[in-house]
């Protein structure tokens, strides 16, 4: 339960990256992808203090809690580095189309 409890705080962590880096004025397809740069290192530092407290207080050693970090990690941060390819990719989709039709506009005009 504690560790689904914490992947669901990794989303949220990542709605609130979101948020952030749309009230900080980043608009349009680039707002996932700076929020998806701010959130990922973020959530590695979450995830370890979380890996920490489990050695630490729970009395884990690292070999038990090394799997529970990598899974904690890994949901929330493939979640977001799937829709940061995606984002980026539709990105690179509207930069081919506008140099195109750059390209017909100046073959146009000489």
């Amino acid at each position: 339960m504690h560790t689904l409890l914490i992947i669901v705080g990794g989303f949220v962590l990542l709605g609130l990256s979101i948020v952030c880096t749309r009230f900080f004025g980043v608009a349009g397809a680039a707002t996932f992808v700076t929020a998806a740069k701010v959130f990922i290192p973020l959530w590695l530092i979450g995830a370890g203090i979380n890996m920490w407290i489990g050695v630490s207080r729970a009395g884990y050693s690292v070999a038990e809690e090394l799997p529970i970090f990598l899974v904690i990690f890994a949901i929330p941060a493939v979640v977001a580095y799937n829709r940061f390819a995606e984002d980026l990719n539709r990105l690179a989709t509207r930069f081919d189309s506008f140099m195109e039709e750059f390209s017909n506009i100046l073959q146009r005009q000489s």
